[in-house]
C-alpha cells in the first residue's frame, strides 16, 4: 500500500524487530509495531534504525550502546519503540551515524543524541554520549536547520 516497512539482513543487535538473527529476504515490519502510524522516512547505519512518522513522530531500535535511540539508556531495543523526549516536536528529518543519532525539527531546530566520542554534538565536547536529545546550539543557535546529513563519526 506504500506505507509498508520493509527490513532484511543482519539482526545481530535487534535491528529487525522480528527477534530472528537474520532474515534474506524483505520481511514486512507488522504496522502495529508503529502504533499505526504512517512511516515518512527511515533512516540507518552502524545497527540502529530511526523511522520517521509523517506526523514528525520518531521510533528508535537496535543498537543503544551510546544512547543512540535517544531513549535514556544505553540498552539494545528490540522493537519500535517512541521516543518520547521529542514528543513535543515536529520532526521533519532523521539521520543516523556510528552511535549516534541526529533530527531536524520543522522549525529548524537541530538535536542529536548518541555518541560524542568525536563532537558528534556540536557543543564544543567529546563526552559524555548522550542518552536522550539534546539541542545542538551555538553557532547554529540562530540558524535555521534545513537537512543533515551523518557519517561514521561526523555531522554535515
Amino acid at each position: 500500500q506504500g506505507d509498508e516497512v520493509y527490513c532484511w539482513g543482519t539482526s545481530s543487535y535487534n535491528m529487525l524487530p522480528q527477534g530472528t538473527n537474520s532474515v534474506s529476504t524483505p520481511t514486512i515490519i507488522p504496522p502495529d509495531m508503529f502504533n499505526g502510524e504512517r512511516i515518512a522516512m527511515v533512516a540507518s547505519f552502524y545497527l540502529t534504525v530511526i523511522a520517521l512518522t509523517d506526523t514528525g513522530r520518531v521510533y528508535a531500535w537496535g543498537y543503544g550502546y551510546y544512547g543512540s535511540c535517544g531513549l535514556g539508556h544505553n540498552q539494545n531495543v528490540q522493537k519500535p519503540t517512541l521516543v518520547k523526549a521529542l514528543e513535543e516536536e515536529r520532526i521533519v528529518m532523521v539521520s543516523t551515524g556510528e552511535g549516534f543519532t541526529a533530527c531536524v525539527t520543522e522549525d529548524g531546530r537541530l538535536f542529536t543524541m548518541g555518541d560524542s566520542s568525536y563532537g558528534q554534538h556540536g557543543d564544543g565536547n567529546t563526552s559524555p554520549a548522550r542518552h536522550k536529545p539534546v539541542q545542538v546550539t551555538g553557532v547554529l543557535a540562530d540558524k535555521k536547520v534545513v537537512r543533515v546529513g551523518t557519517g561514521g563519526d561526523h555531522n554535515n
